[in-house]
């Protein structure tokens, strides 16, 4: 059986080319390796730094507008602070749902997508906000 071998043109001859290819090979790997993962914990660092400012937001707006609210709220009170925190939130575009106790979830406007069932179990039991970054195609 023969075996095909490389044009000579294309082959490389010395040792020293050799290990210069060799080289320029590993360093192109390396190179794309490094700048994969800085863009991957440049990208968390900042999806994280925007969810921190949006939840500290969040958090302010129910501050100045929970004391206005009824010790036990009906659903006409939980809509009104569900759209004053829905106008509050500016270019955001957040889409607020609030419920009471066990009571279901009251949107200012149309619902908003579905809550997942685990969010909603964290949430029950929770003492602090609990928030998901959900992803929807537009």
């Amino acid at each position: 059986m023969r075996r095909r071998r490389f044009p000579r043109r294309l082959a490389p001859r010395g040792l020293r080319t050799r290990l210069v290819v060799a080289f320029l090979l590993v360093a192109a790997v390396s190179a794309l390796a490094a700048a994969a993962l800085t863009f991957r914990q440049a990208r968390a660092a900042i999806l994280d730094r925007a969810r921190d400012t949006a939840v500290h937001d969040l958090r302010a707006q129910v501050g100045s507008l929970a004391p206005d609210l009824p010790a036990a709220p009906a659903a006409t009170d939980l809509r009104a602070l569900v759209l004053q925190l829905d106008r509050a939130a500016g270019s955001r575009d957040w889409r607020t749902a609030a419920a009471y106790r066990d009571g279901s979830l009251v949107y200012a406007a149309g619902p908003a997508p579905a809550l997942p069932e685990r969010l909603r179990g964290v949430a029950t039991s929770a003492r602090t906000a609990v928030v998901q970054r959900f992803h929807h195609a537009d």
